[in-house]
C-alpha cells in the first residue's frame, strides 16, 4: 500500500512541478505517437516521437509542419520505424524542431527502405542533434555536406546501406563514424578533429588519397577491412598519434612502402592487422613504430617471401604473425635481432627449407623461446627439433 501511495504522490508532484506546455506532448499526430520522457528518479526529460507506416517522406514532413509541438527548448527524440514506402527524406523535414537523437530504423523486422536524405534534412537541430542512425535502409545519398554545421553531432551511423560516394567530411565534434557494409568505392580527406572510432570495413575501396587522415589526431580506432585495396599512401598514418588498432586485413595489398609505420609519435598503437592480402616481400624500415605497448601486428596469410634486415622495430613482447606464407629461409640479419629482444614470432605454416640459412637459431637454441608455435621444414621435422650437429659443414 505504501509504495502505491509513494509512486501516486511523485506522479502529482511530477504533474504539479511540470508547466502545462511541457508534460504534454503534441495532439493528431497519428500514425506517429508521442511520448513523455522521464528519467529514473521521475523527472521530466523531454518527449519522444515516434513514426510508423508512413506513406511517403512529404506526408512526414507535412505532420511536423503542421502539429502544434509547443516549447521548442524541449529535449526530443524522433524514431520511424516500419515506413518502407517512405523513400526520400526531405530538405526541411525537422525544421523548426530540434531533435537531440533521430534514428530512421530500429525496427529490422520491418525495416525503412529509405533511399535518399537530402541536404537539410536535419536542419533545426543543429544546436542539440547528438546522434544520427540511418542503418540498415537502402540509402544511396547522405547529405554528408551537412556534418559541419552540427556542432554537438557525436554519432552516425550509416552501415548497411547502398551508399558509393562519400564527399566533405568535415566535422568539428563528431566521434564515430560508421559506414560498413555499404558499396563506397572513394572517400576524400578526412578533417575531423574529434574523430575516434571510424569504420569502412566490407565497401569497395581500391585507393585512399596521399593525405586521407590529414585532421583526424585523436583517432583512435581504424576498420578497412574488406575492401579491394591495392596499396596504402605511403605517408597515410604520420599523423595518427592517438592510433591504437588499425584492421586492413581481407584485401587485395600487394606491397607496403618503407616508413610507413614510421611514427614516433604515437605512444598508444597496439593492434595492426594486414592478414589475408597479398604481400610478398618487408622492406627495411616497413614497422617501425613509437610505441612500446604489446604490440600485435598480423600479417598471416599473405605471400610472403622476403623480410629486408631492419624491416621491424624490435619491441619487447610484440607479437608478429606470419603464418602462412612463403618464407623459405630465416637470415640470420633479418631475425636475430628480433628474437634476442624477446619479440615472439608465429610463423607456423611456411616452407622453410632448413638449409645452412638457419644453422645460427639451431646453434643459439634459447632463441627458440621466441618462437611462439612450432613450425616445421618442408619435410615436416620441426625446426625446434633440428640438431646442431647436423649444420657444422654451414
Amino acid at each position: 500500500m505504501e509504495s502505491y501511495f509513494a509512486y501516486g504522490l511523485l506522479y502529482t508532484i511530477c504533474l504539479l512541478v511540470i508547466p502545462a506546455h511541457l508534460a504534454s506532448c503534441p495532439d493528431s499526430v497519428y500514425p506517429c505517437e508521442c511520448h513523455n520522457v522521464y528519467s529514473s528518479t521521475g523527472h521530466y526529460n523531454g518527449w519522444g516521437f515516434g513514426c510508423t507506416g508512413l506513406w511517403s517522406g512529404e506526408e512526414l514532413k507535412d505532420l511536423i509542419h503542421n502539429s502544434d509541438f509547443g516549447n521548442n527548448d524541449e529535449r526530443k527524440y524522433f524514431q520511424m520505424y516500419g515506413s518502407p514506402l517512405v523513400k526520400v527524406l526531405e530538405n526541411g523535414t525537422f525544421w523548426p524542431l530540434n531533435f537531440e537523437k533521430i534514428e530512421l530504423n530500429n525496427d529490422t523486422e520491418s525495416p525503412n527502405a529509405m533511399e535518399e536524405i537530402e541536404t537539410g534534412a536535419f536542419f533545426g537541430s543543429e544546436r542539440d542533434l547528438y546522434r544520427i542512425d540511418a542503418s540498415y535502409m537502402n540509402l544511396k545519398l547522405f547529405p554528408f555536406e551537412d556534418l559541419y554545421y552540427f556542432n554537438h553531432l557525436s554519432s552516425l551511423f550509416l552501415q548497411s546501406n547502398n551508399i558509393t560516394f562519400v564527399r566533405d567530411l568535415m566535422s568539428t565534434s563528431l566521434r564515430y563514424l560508421y559506414l560498413q557494409m555499404n558499396s563506397i568505392t572513394e572517400i576524400p580527406g578526412i578533417s575531423m578533429k574529434s574523430l575516434t572510432h571510424f569504420n569502412i570495413s566490407m565497401n569497395s575501396l581500391t585507393s585512399l588519397p596521399d593525405h586521407v587522415f590529414w585532421n583526424v589526431a585523436e583517432l583512435e580506432n581504424l576498420d578497412m577491412s574488406h575492401n579491394p585495396l591495392v596499396s596504402l599512401p605511403p605517408l597515410a598514418f604520420h599523423d595518427l598519434s592517438s592510433i591504437r588498432y588499425m584492421n586492413f586485413s581481407n584485401g587485395l595489398l600487394s606491397e607496403v612502402q618503407p616508413d610507413m609505420w614510421n611514427n614516433t609519435s604515437n605512444m598508444y598503437l597496439r593492434e595492426v592487422r594486414l592478414n589475408n592480402n597479398s604481400i610478398s616481400v618487408l622492406p627495411t624500415g616497413f614497422f617501425t613504430p613509437g610505441s612500446e605497448n604489446d604490440i600485435l601486428l598480423d600479417l598471416s596469410n599473405n605471400v610472403i617471401e622476403s623480410v629486408q634486415p631492419g624491416a621491424f622495430r624490435a619491441i619487447r613482447s610484440m607479437h608478429i604473425y606470419l603464418e602462412n606464407n612463403r618464407l623459405s629461409v630465416l637470415e640470420e640479419e633479418s631475425w636475430r635481432y628480433l628474437l634476442q629482444n624477446r619479440v615472439l614470432l608465429h610463423l607456423e605454416g611456411n616452407p622453410f627449407a632448413c638449409g645452412c640459412d638457419i644453422a645460427w637459431i639451431v646453434r643459439d637454441h634459447y632463441l627458440f623461446d621466441s618462437v611462439a608455435d612450432e613450425p616445421t621444414c618442408i619435410t615436416g621435422e620441426k625446426l625446434v627439433d633440428l640438431d646442431a650437429n647436423d649444420f657444422t659443414e654451414c
